[in-house]
């Protein structure tokens, strides 16, 4: 508060409700209060450091004082991109045939990638979605995940990586490379998502409405998708009814 002060802004504020609120409010006993709400706190977890759980606090009094969204409480240099963290992940699972996208899920960016695997598997599955196999990068890469996909009866497409003095094979390079090309739909979904569906950044600061976030926009891409098909005229609709 006091930078603020210092940018000539005390006489335009010191009237306001909103001053007069902060002024009211033991902002360290509340401090006092937040303590333990993360759960790094207790975990002392890696990944990158959150806010302050009093500055969060100011953050989400302030918007819903003034009817402000997530993105409208941002600081101006984090939407031209200068003060972005790695905040969350995005998961999705692609079809090798279209490309559309048939599942996504969004965790916290400090929960390891190799371990959600059987999650996005077991919600294709759920679906009614059987996959014949997975084609995944060396992020996924374990033996524990491929023994979920052996106990599922789906084929192991897990590129391989090697470790501190077992470099991967000359078979399993030439593996991954065939993976890789067969795979590049998912990184193409991902660079369409990032460059026409703004997904390079959440909006929110809560895991289910950037999940929605991803949502949409995986309905976008979709959308997109069945739209350049139909005008290539690969897609024919019939007569009362419509493309599957």
């Amino acid at each position: 508060m006091d930078s603020f002060f210092l940018m000539g802004a005390k006489p335009l504020v010191q009237n306001s409700p909103t001053m007069k609120l902060h002024e009211l409010l033991d902002w360290e006993e509340i401090a006092h209060k937040l303590k333990g709400l993360y759960k790094r706190e207790a975990t002392h977890g890696g990944g990158p450091e959150p806010y302050a759980a009093l500055a969060m606090f100011k953050l989400m009094l302030l918007g819903q004082w003034h009817g402000l969204s997530d993105t409208q409480q941002e600081p101006a240099g984090s939407r031209r991109g200068t003060d972005a963290f790695f905040g969350y992940r995005s998961y999705s699972a692609v079809d090798t045939e279209d490309g559309y996208i048939e599942h996504v899920e969004v965790h916290p960016a400090n929960q390891a990638e190799v371990n959600k695997l059987p999650g996005l598997v077991d919600a294709l599955i759920e679906q009614g979605i059987q996959p014949e196999g997975v084609l995944a990068d060396k992020g996924y890469a374990s033996a524990a995940n491929r023994a979920y996909l052996q106990s599922k009866g789906i084929g192991d497409l897990i590129q391989f990586k090697g470790s501190r003095g077992q470099p991967v094979h000359r078979l399993q390079t030439q593996m991954n490379r065939a993976i890789a090309t067969l795979r590049y739909k998912v990184e193409q979904g991902f660079g369409t998502l990032k460059r026409r569906f703004h997904m390079s950044r959440a909006r929110y600061f809560e895991v289910a409405k950037t999940q929605a976030q991803m949502a949409w926009a995986a309905l976008g891409l979709n959308l997109l998708k069945a739209m350049r098909k139909l005008q290539g005229g690969r897609l024919q609709p019939c007569a009362g009814s419509s493309p599957s």
